[in-house]
């Protein structure tokens, strides 16, 4: 039916813009126009290594996260599987905070028996709220916060100012707080709300009663990239103690060079899990670069260059690309918005980086490089693509790859289950 082609098509033009932006740069031009382009690759920081957590807790975070995705508009959270409940091993029900635009971010606080766990949800696919919360994806430009370091991802500061406090949501960027309202009020004609109680103060009052004097921040994708903008807040607080750790699971990358030497040197450790086939983890930077200064990415997986040739060629997708690009065809989506993408916005990833692999296998991006995985991940959409002639058939078998790719509960039909092989999850939360 129609009404079903054109909610894929919806779906899977979103995850082509946030592909384009946070989950990678129109998944991929033709061989043909990357050998067009050049660019500065720009050096890498030398990446932190840390003693690392206990498997209980990574166990419990990722549980955490799971739950953070349940919560709801009205302020509570579903149970998404009581496996997941005992897992993240809250000792009370965990208390939910949530605002900005149609109350789109949203985090659990919750205290288990090692602290206080801060997990941030991830982004909320939602057509009633006109997909407002890509938005905060979307919203790439560089934030300078006020006495920080280096910029940040402007989207994913803006969701954690809206959390953290009054004073933090106004003061520290009268640019935010009057985005957020321009946003609401104009673009996406949606309301705007002040959480009912303020992540700084429920942190306080859980640290007070808590039986270890502990704060673990974590959360998946876009909560991933909301977990280090809360850390620096957190150590900034002169009432708070710097937190005890990060973790975070397919986040993507969450500032610029300067902000991520800043954050590294800061007193604790942060646990950034990638999946080795989950594109989210390599965004803005890595596949801006990888597909502006590596001319030859195809040479490396020489199938994935027809199939997606053949995808791309489709009348049927640039007529739908145009669309949301009018009058553009397909080079200027796939080249010319995005050849500059990687100097403009100017990403690097934060902490120690934790790779996995095939069967929870553990490893670096040392032995797993980037522009290899870029490379494999590219092929794969090809592959998957390249099968049907029918535009909907295939774009349902692009979405549905980077869904089982990026999820991050058990292993299942839709997902891969890698995070939770990765964390080394008691077996009694993924039974079987």
């Amino acid at each position: 039916p129609r009404s079903t082609f054109r909610g894929k098509m919806a779906n899977l033009m979103m995850l082509v813009l946030v592909a384009s932006a946070t989950l990678g740069a129109g998944f991929a031009p033709r061989a043909a126009v990357l050998r067009h382009v050049s660019a500065r690759v720009a050096p890498r920081l030398a990446a932190p290594t840390y003693a690392p957590l206990p498997d209980a807790i990574n166990t419990k975070l990722l549980c955490a996260s799971v739950l953070a995705q349940s919560i709801q508009p009205n302020g509570t959270a579903t149970n998404p599987g009581d496996n997941y409940v005992a897992g993240a091993g809250f000792l009370h029900e965990p208390t939910v905070i949530q605002g900005g635009i149609d109350n789109n971010d949203a985090c659990l606080v919750g205290t288990t028996s090692d602290g206080v766990v801060v997990a941030f949800r991830g982004t909320v696919t939602r057509p009633d709220t006109n997909y407002s919360d890509w938005m905060s994806d979307l919203y790439l430009f560089l934030a300078q916060p006020a006495g920080w370091t280096g910029r940040v991802h402007t989207g994913f500061y803006s969701a954690v100012a809206n959390l953290w406090s009054k004073d933090q949501l106004w003061t520290s960027s009268k640019r935010l707080w009057l985005y957020k309202q321009w946003l609401a009020r104009f673009v996406f004609k949606r309301p705007a709300y002040d959480p009912a109680a303020w992540l700084a103060d429920e942190i306080k009052t859980q640290l007070d009663k808590a039986p270890t004097k502990a704060i673990y921040i974590t959360g998946h994708s876009k909560g991933g990239g909301m977990c280090p903008q809360c850390a620096v807040l957190v150590d900034r607080a002169s009432d708070l103690p710097s937190p005890t750790a990060v973790v975070t699971w397919a986040s993507p990358n969450p500032g610029n060079p300067n902000f991520a030497e800043y954050y590294d040197a800061l007193s604790f450790p942060q646990y950034s899990f990638e999946n080795y086939d989950d594109v989210v983890s390599l965004v803005p930077h890595q596949l801006f670069e990888y597909i502006t200064a590596r001319p030859d990415c195809f040479d490396e997986h020489p199938g994935s260059d027809a199939a997606l040739t053949k995808f791309f060629s489709k009348p049927e997708l640039l007529d739908t690309i145009a669309q949301y690009k009018p009058n553009s065809d397909y080079k200027p989506l796939g080249f010319s918005l995005f050849a500059d993408a990687k100097d403009r916005y100017n990403y690097a990833p934060v902490g120690e980086r934790i790779v996995i692999e095939a069967r929870g296998k553990r490893t670096t991006p040392d032995d797993a490089p980037d522009d290899t995985r870029v490379a494999y991940i590219l092929e794969q959409l090809g592959n998957r693509t390249a099968g049907s002639d029918d535009i909907s058939d295939a774009l349902g078998d692009a979405v549905g790859y980077l869904f089982f790719t990026h999820c991050k509960e058990c292993s299942a039909k839709e997902c891969q289950g890698r995070y939770m092989a990765g964390a080394r999850a008691d077996p009694t939360v993924c039974r079987g």
